[in-house]
């Protein structure tokens, strides 16, 4: 989920993977009365692989939870991934590299985005240089020279399609 900022520069917020439940500020705002966010409402949604969505009426869904408490557990959990994401964001600002900043997110990228193949962890998603860069408000350049940096030094494979080949030391190389 991203917006467009007036710079007209791309702002990306959050990265959804499989399964997860989104927006959860209409869930809030539904379920609860609970406005979470008081931003820009024209939010863009780009998906980067193939993929279904579902959507549910904010009525139907407050039905359903009326009827039904355990989804109010389900949604608490999702809330809880959601807010995983948000505290990886948090940790990834305050890094003091570029070069750590994209170790970090590649880390974070093989934990929930990735699949254990030989060699290493291959992530699920097509990234470019330019969707790094978008993800952590850096320059292409910037990100191209911490890819290059990190192959370099063995901890990833490939540029497009990456492969962590080792994440203990990429976790290393994030936070030296």
């Amino acid at each position: 989920r991203y917006l467009i900022l007036n710079d007209g520069s791309i702002g990306v917020q959050i990265t959804y993977g499989r399964g997860d439940v989104f927006p959860l500020t209409v869930v809030y705002k539904s379920l609860f009365d609970q406005k979470l966010y008081d931003g820009p409402v024209t939010f863009y949604y780009e998906t980067m692989t193939e993929c279904e969505i579902y959507s549910i009426d904010a009525s139907v869904l407050l039905g359903a939870a009326q009827k039904n408490p355990k989804i109010y557990s389900d949604l608490l959990q999702e809330a809880g991934v959601h807010l995983e994401s948000c505290v990886q964001r948090l940790e990834n600002l305050s890094l003091k590299s570029s070069y750590n900043r994209v170790a970090h997110q590649l880390l974070f990228f093989a934990k929930n985005y990735g699949e254990p193949k030989p060699g290493g962890i291959k992530l699920l998603i097509p990234l470019t240089h330019q969707d790094l860069a978008d993800i952590l408000s850096l320059t292409r350049e910037t990100v191209t020279n911490s890819i290059i940096k990190l192959r370099d030094e063995g901890l990833i494979k490939g540029s497009r399609n990456i492969v962590v080949v080792d994440t203990e030391k990429l976790q290393a190389a994030a936070f030296n």
